[in-house]
């Protein structure tokens, strides 16, 4: 159980609570008991293989391959007076020279999500070229109405012996026999019999 003291100060209080399933304050309260200073992640010790990379790669992605903050990695280029790489990225295409008499003879024949994958520009692009040029959006067509279709969709409803009453009047109409009590004679279906 004092395995947990051996790492108070080389990992957060919360870190070590959690890991040897203490209460954050417990360790704390030790660590200060012993003057212990609170583990700082700027403080540590940066590996020879990161500070190569330094002039490399970005600040972000040397923080996702090592585990180290952005802030840290920050401070060690400010130190080393190292400046952050820049990554080269592709530029875009210059939609004039997207857009030939093959692309715009595309628009409005099928939705401007699959021109843009085919050209490979944005849907916004296709859009507004569309719009400019007054070209309608694409509509998908109605599937062909065959005697198949319309017996698959149109079956006739099927009714049941005796359809529910809508209406009280319905139950009973106008004439009906009532038991002697005025009430109308309803079926009250198979009643219980004691025994």
């Amino acid at each position: 159980m004092n395995d947990w003291k051996a790492c108070v100060g080389k990992m957060s209080d919360r870190e070590v609570a959690r890991r040897f399933g203490l209460g954050a304050s417990t360790v704390r309260r030790f660590r200060q008991s012993k003057n212990i200073l609170g583990f700082c992640p700027e403080d540590t010790e940066l590996s020879p293989d990161l500070i190569v990379q330094l002039a490399k790669e970005t600040n972000f992605r040397l923080a996702k391959r090592f585990g180290i903050s952005i802030k840290r990695i920050k401070r060690a280029r400010a130190e080393l007076k190292i400046p952050e790489a820049k990554i080269s990225r592709e530029r875009f295409k210059p939609l004039e020279d997207i857009w030939t008499s093959g692309a715009i003879a595309l628009l409005g024949m099928m939705p401007n999500t699959e021109v843009a994958d085919r050209l490979g520009v944005s849907n916004f692009s296709v859009k507004k070229m569309r719009k400019e040029l007054g070209i309608q959006a694409y509509k998908r067509p109605l599937p062909e109405m065959t005697p198949e279709t319309i017996s698959e969709f149109c079956r006739p409803v099927r009714r049941r012996d005796r359809p529910p009453a809508q209406r009280v009047g319905e139950l009973y109409p106008q004439g009906a026999d009532k038991d002697g009590e005025g009430q109308p004679a309803i079926d009250a279906g198979p009643t219980l019999i004691e025994g």
